[in-house]
């Protein structure tokens, strides 16, 4: 099996996905293959359907790595996250970032987590923090492959 990224995240695409985020995107993509699931979460945070749920929690457990977004998670500077990204890289399973909405994670992702990074000990608008996660991928590859982009 190859390293992929996928990032799981709560909402709609066209409201994630700016000309900001796709650049990064395209630059990710000679490093890894980088893809989106897009998974519509209610007021709680919890999906709407229970089937949904069911089905992308079984592909989550046994295709990836789960790495959960929280302000509670492990903080990490660039080049630690680097070193962290490198070492997930190396196990040759896909690793799944699980970005939550407006009211965090749904509890059935939270439960499937292997484990919690934090972007930061602030919290951000959950469209922010794919905006940072993005660029932090992005460094990390950078930071990998001595390319100047992180100094």
């Amino acid at each position: 099996m190859s390293f992929s990224i996928d990032i799981l995240a709560c909402g709609k695409k066209t409201h994630w996905m700016t000309a900001d985020i796709e650049r990064y995107v395209k630059l990710i993509r000679p490093f890894t293959p980088l893809y989106f699931t897009w998974v519509k979460c209610g007021a709680t945070g919890e999906t709407h359907s229970k089937k949904t749920s069911a089905t992308l929690s079984q592909n989550l457990v046994q295709n990836a790595y789960i790495a959960g977004l929280s302000e509670r998670g492990t903080l990490m500077n660039s080049m630690q996250f680097a070193r962290w990204l490198d070492e997930k890289r190396g196990r040759g399973k896909t690793l799944l970032f699980a970005l939550g909405g407006a009211y965090g994670l749904p509890e059935w992702i939270e439960r499937e987590c292997n484990e919690f990074v934090s972007l930061s000990p602030l919290t951000f608008p959950h469209k922010l923090a794919f905006h940072v996660l993005v660029e932090q991928i992005y460094r990390a590859f950078t930071i990998l492959h001595n390319h100047p982009y992180h100094k």
